[in-house]
């Protein structure tokens, strides 16, 4: 859940009451990554904010879900932030894929699926894109709900390529 500021991460099994305790700061992960000595950092967040499990479900017991959008994180100018989902929406779990279903199209986008010019590199305008199309369309199909990925991108990362 959002802590009224920022997005706090929980492992897949936590307790909702714990978040202090089991979470972990979103903000305080990029900031972490952010102060490696890296030239480049790429992170994919395949997690949600909305208090929903992979499945959909409220994670607690007889309680809507919360879709409370949390603050937009500043992107450290090395990094590429990948997120499963808008903030307000559900970033979905699926077995027959094996994978989330953004991992899954993650997957397939970097094995060169995505590199719509065929030059043989994936470039953040051909994942945006490709991502974009192919997750929404598999949640809507199964899900009846959209889960757009963002691609965030720091000053200096934004010629990254795959």
């Amino acid at each position: 859940f959002p802590d009224h500021t920022n997005a706090v991460l929980l492992p897949s099994d936590a307790l909702p009451g714990t978040a202090t305790v089991s979470g972990y700061s979103r903000d305080r992960l990029l900031n972490k990554l952010a102060s490696l000595d890296a030239k480049s950092l790429t992170v994919a967040l395949d997690a949600c904010f909305t208090g929903t499990a992979k499945n959909g479900k409220g994670i607690l017991k007889n309680a809507k879900a919360q879709f409370r959008a949390p603050r937009t994180p500043k992107i450290p100018k090395n990094m590429t932030l990948i997120s499963a989902s808008k903030a307000d929406q559900v970033s979905w779990g699926n077995d027959e894929l094996g994978h989330s279903v953004m991992t899954y199209f993650l997957l397939k986008a970097l094995n060169g699926e995505a590199d719509a010019d065929k030059d043989g590199r994936v470039k953040p305008s051909e994942l945006k894109s490709f991502l974009s199309k192919k997750v929404n369309s598999f949640s809507l199909k199964n899900h009846n709900r959209s889960q757009i990925p963002e691609i965030s991108v720091g000053k200096a990362s934004d010629s990254f390529v795959f």
